[in-house]
Parts: structure tokens; sequence; C-alpha cells
């Protein structure tokens, strides 16, 4: 009896070893990466353009294996990790768009001061969102999760 019983645990060690390849996990990993793009993607502010949240990207990694979600703009750091109160760094005032067009064009004559733009001379800073600091958690649990509900199907099979 006690034979049997060290056959199917040597058995299922054996699955465990010849399923926990990357060739094996690679999917798993990969549903978690576009699990979390998706979530980065729809807890980022739209702003006047919607750039920011249409610069997340998912690379899969060339060296070690994995997947990167990634956002290059500049904008999203300052999201992540907020600024300070702040004034005009080479001007009298700063100018602040009120609409997308306005944002998008830059200042011209054409625009109307109060509808379109206004003048300041400091603004308050952007409160840190931590919107990534918040999703690592998120995607640690998600992560833990797969693999071990994949682990229990291995061993069981």
């Amino acid at each position: 009896m006690g034979v049997k019983i060290q056959g199917t645990a040597i058995s299922k060690i054996e699955k465990l070893k010849a399923g926990l390849t990357k060739e094996k996990t690679d999917p798993i990993v990969a549903q978690v990466a576009f699990r979390t793009h998706a979530a980065l993607v729809m807890k980022t502010p739209k702003g006047f353009t919607g750039q920011t949240r249409r610069d997340w990207n998912v690379f899969k990694r060339t060296k070690g294996g994995g997947y990167l979600v990634t956002n290059q703009s500049k904008v999203m750091f300052f999201l992540e990790k907020g600024t300070k109160a702040h004034g005009p760094a080479n001007k009298k005032y700063l100018y602040i768009p009120l609409h997308r067009s306005a944002a998008l064009s830059g200042w011209h004559s054409g625009l109307t001061r109060g509808e379109d733009y206004y003048l300041t001379k400091k603004v308050g800073g952007i409160k840190a969102m931590k919107i990534v600091a918040t999703q690592r958690v998120l995607t640690r649990s998600m992560m833990q999760t797969q693999m071990r509900r994949y682990i229990k199907q291995l061993i069981a099979s």
C-alpha cells in the first residue's frame, strides 16, 4: 500500500514539473498582463484627448520571460506621482485651456479669454492618483490566484 501512495505522489510531482515550464505558464501570465492593461486603461482619466489612456502598452519580454505593462506618457508620470503648486517658468502667466480644441491648438488670436482659456499666475498641484501602485497589488493577487488554480488543476489531473 505504501508503494502505491509513493507512486501517485511521484507522478503528481512529475506532472507539476512538466506543467510549470515557461511555455506552459505563459498563457496564464499573458492573461493576467492583459487584464492588468484593461484595468489600468479604465482607471486612467481621459483628460482632453484620451491620449494618456491610449499610451498603455503590453510588451512580451524577450529575456527572462513575462510581460511588461507600460505607459511612456509624461502626463501619466504626473498623474501617478502628483505635482506641487507652481507658477509659470518663463512667462508672466500660465495658459489654461478650458476645452479640447483650445488645448490642441494652443493660444491664438481667435480664442476668447474666459470662454476658451484663462491666464493665471499660479496653479495648484495635481494630487497623486497612484493608479499603478494600487494596480500592482491587485495584479500580484490576480497572478497568485490564477497560478494556484492552475497548480490545483495539474495535481487533480
